[in-house]
Parts: structure tokens; sequence; C-alpha cells
């Protein structure tokens, strides 16, 4: 099997077709045409007819490359640019109609959990705390990653064509001002554990290796801060078209890598790391892998890890978050005909359903909505965090109603696995309610049409009467009495 992967930048228009061998990705070929999408949109909010007709023009002669090579696959992304594009449908249509192409255009952490997969499978990142930093034309993409499972990640707006914009003298302030944040919560998520290796991705990566053997006569997969500022020194002063023809710099390259080596040089010198590793893969190769592989890349493992690093971001409790996590798992478990896709929704929420508490613990369910709705959440489609973000948003105070916009705008299906799920979690929050310091045990017995809770612990009445009173969106759902009780352990 072959596979089409376009990915529709800021600064250009990329393409890849590969096939796997094995567990082995192969890129057959790599097409690249400068359409600079960013330049219309981070000016003037749009992508201009002209621009949107030499857009068509290159997916076409991509679209042709696929017949060449016998493509039985073909995936189209619009990434930064697109995403703020305020006619984003009508660029869409177009190129539905005139090509057939349908073109998907995705969020940050989706590029991210791309972008994650394709190094990854470049890079062993086996028992290794690591960053990774994809600069774009219209955005920068930063993630930390633990074993090779994205556990923290941002898109800032600092992409190397939006820069263009932007005093040069002033660059360094604007990333600093952008990344001081970022870098403290990553310093957050760390947990003490320190970073292993800095993986750096996209086109400006690349070219910057390519200058460290033009200019400094050094040939390596990575490069310091002090070489970056060496190469920058050299290139900054010199006027764009002696760029292209002294160091055969693309010219759609010439001018966005000055911005873009000043990012990668602060953000590199803000984790005091003390090289970028570049293994020259991206977006495409991330895509290509996803189309490619006959199983799943999404690893729950990894959904896990990420839902835990929000819950320490946001200075919750972990360990009521888990017990939550657990009871709630062993009340679903219980349940006859259950889903494995609905049992990941109740686990993610379970353990971020307190995490509006560092807002105010005063209507903190409604917070975590709010929060889940603004953080990115790598892994998870947009319907999917919503799906999520409201069955947390559940746990306490109003069931689902068709009074609330927000249920609504879900599907019937939806609206079906978030009342399910947050009639669980209702109980199951309960069971903990007091964040004790040790954990409760529960026992749980489903029958046909009851189910019986017996919790033990050396004094939990308080917790198995709340349980009770929390059980009735449960038994209204399910159609099953609920019956809480409790022993003292020995």
């Amino acid at each position: 099997m072959r596979a089409l992967a376009i990915d529709i930048g800021s600064n250009a228009v990329r393409a890849a077709i590969g096939e796997m061998n094995g567990d082995v990705l192969s890129v057959l070929i790599e097409l690249r045409e400068s359409v600079r999408l960013g330049a219309d949109v981070f000016s003037g909010r749009i992508v201009k007819d002209e621009t949107l007709s030499l857009l068509v023009s290159a997916l076409k002669s991509f679209l042709g490359a696929g017949e060449k090579y016998k493509v039985n696959s073909v995936k189209a992304v619009g990434t930064s640019a697109l995403r703020e594009a305020d006619n984003q449908l009508k660029v869409v249509e177009t190129i539905k109609s005139v090509l057939g192409l349908d073109i998907e255009i995705i969020s940050g952490e989706e590029e991210a959990r791309f972008i994650g997969e394709a190094v990854k499978h470049a890079v062993n990142l086996n028992d290794k705390r690591v960053a990774l930093i994809d600069i774009g034309g219209g955005s920068t993409e930063i993630s930390l990653l633990d074993n090779g499972e994205v556990i923290l990640s941002e898109s800032l707006p600092l992409g190397s064509v939006r820069l263009l914009s932007v005093k040069q003298k002033l660059i360094p302030k604007v990333v600093k001002q952008h990344t001081k944040s970022l870098i403290s919560r990553i310093l957050d998520v760390q947990d003490g554990n320190p970073i292993d290796l800095i993986i750096g991705c996209g086109g400006n990566c690349e070219a910057l290796l390519d200058l460290k053997q033009k200019l400094l006569n050094q040939t390596s997969s990575g490069i310091t801060s002090d070489e970056m500022k060496r190469i920058f020194d050299i290139i900054s002063d010199l006027p764009i078209d002696e760029r292209i023809q002294k160091y055969g710099l693309r010219p759609d390259r010439a001018d966005v890598i000055v911005p873009a080596t000043l990012v990668l040089r602060s953000i590199l010198d803000s984790l005091k790391g003390k090289e970028l590793t570049i293994p020259r893969v991206g977006l495409r190769n991330g895509i290509l892998l996803e189309v490619l592989r006959t199983t799943s890349s999404r690893s729950e493992r990894q959904l896990i890890k990420f839902a835990e690093g929000l819950v320490r971001r946001f200075k919750g409790d972990l360990n009521h978050a888990r017990t939550v996590t657990k009871f709630a798992l062993q009340i679903y478990d219980s349940i006859p005909g259950n889903n494995k896709q609905e049992k990941l929704y109740l686990r993610l929420a379970s353990l971020l359903h307190d995490i509006g508490s560092s807002i105010s613990p005063e209507g903190h369910h409604k917070h975590t909505y709010y929060i889940l709705h603004q953080v990115p959440f790598v892994g998870l489609t947009k319907d999917e965090k919503e799906i999520v973000a409201q069955i947390a948003r559940y746990h306490r105070k109003a069931h689902p109603s068709v009074k609330h916009p927000q249920f609504v705008a879900l599907s019937k299906e939806s609206q079906e696995i978030v009342a399910r799920c947050a009639s669980i979690l209702r109980i199951a929050e309960a069971l903990d309610q007091e964040h004790l310091p040790t954990a409760l045990s529960l026992n749980v017995e489903s029958k046909q049409d009851s189910l019986h809770l017996k919790l033990g612990g050396n004094d939990c009445e308080l917790e198995a009467w709340k349980a009770q009173k929390r059980a009735d969106l449960f038994e209204k759902i399910y159609k099953t009495k609920v019956d809480v009780e409790w022993y003292r352990e020995n």
C-alpha cells in the first residue's frame, strides 16, 4: 500500500509519497511548492484569490504524482494559516470542487501528535524525557514527551512567516514573552526529571543544518546555540538575494530563516539545552504513518499520562483523581455491554474532573469544562475532547439537560455517552469526596435490576450516604436500583 500525504502550511505546501516495509516507513518522493498562505492570512485574514489559484495548481501537481506512483490513499491537512483564515470554508470548498480533494484542517494538538509519531518512528525515545520543537510559518509547536508519549503540548504564534512583520531586534523579546509561562509549565510537568533530548522539526531546522555544513564546515544531526549564533551573525546582515546566491537558500526560506533561528535559539537556551537534534522528519511523515499503519497509533497510555500532566499543571490532587478513576472504572466494568471507547472517555474525565478548582472551588465543575475547552489535548479530536469535558462538567450539581446549549449541540449518540459516564462519575466522586489520605476499598456487584456498592474503611458512613444521594442519575439512565453500604475494615 502507498499513500500520499499533503501538508498545506503557512510558508509552503509540501507532499510525500511513502509505503511501509514491515514496521519501517519508506518515503519514495518528497514534493514542495512555494505557496505562502501565511503572508495573506497573517496580514489580511483571508487567502487571496491569486494565492488560492496557486494552491490549487500545487495540489493538482501533487495528485498527479500520486497517480504516477499508484497511491492507494491520500490525506491532506491544513495547519496554522488555514486555521486562522476567515475564508477557510471557501478555500476548502474550492479545492473539493476543482480537485475532489478533502482538506482536513487540524488543530495545533493534532499537528503535535502527528509530528510526535514521526519523531518516535525515527528516533529511539525509550526511557527519555524529550522536548520537541516544530517551527512552521504560522506557529511553533512545543511538546514534552516521556518515553515517546506526549504529556504536554502548546502552540505558540511564533511562526517564521508571522514574525517577518516584527522588527528583528524585537523578536527575542516577543519570543521571551510567549515562552516564559510555557517554560514554567514544562518545568512543572517535568516533576524533577531532566530533559534528556531537545528535537527540532520543520524546514527551518533542516535549513540550519545545511547552513552549518556550508558555513561552519561541520556535518552532524544537531546544532548548538553557539553554532546558531555564528550562522545568524553571518547571514542576518546579508540582503536576501545574496543569501540565495551565496548559500543556496530557496527564496521562500531566505527571509524566514533569520526569525526562525532567533526563535529556535531562544527556546533552546530557555530549556538549558546544549544541542538541538534534527532528525529531518515532520508532519508529512506522521500523516503517512497514520494512513499506512494497519492499527491505530493512538496510545491510551499517552492519553492517561497527558491527563495526569494536566492535573499536575493545574495543581490538582492526583491521588484523589486516581482513586475516583479507579472507582468509576470498577462500576463501569460491572455493567453489561460496556464499550472500550466510552470507558476511555470516562477514565479521562474522572482524572480531570477537579482541575477547575485551580480557578475556584465554587463552581469548579464549570471551570473544569472551561479549562478543557482552552487547553490542547494531544490524541483527542475536537469532538472527543468535548465529550470528555462535558462528562467532567456534570460530575456534580445539575444533570445533563436540553436546557444547556453545549449539551444540545452534541449528537444524540454523544449525549448518551455523556449522560451514562457522568452518572457513574457522580457516584465515584462521592465515594472519595473528602480526598481521604487512605483510599477506601470498593466491591461492586451488578445484577439485572440492581447495583450493590460495598464500601470498606475505618469510617466511611458519610461517603456511602453521599454516593447514595448521587445515584439518582444512574438509576434513571440504567433503570437500576443502587444500594450503597459500608463496613468497618479491621
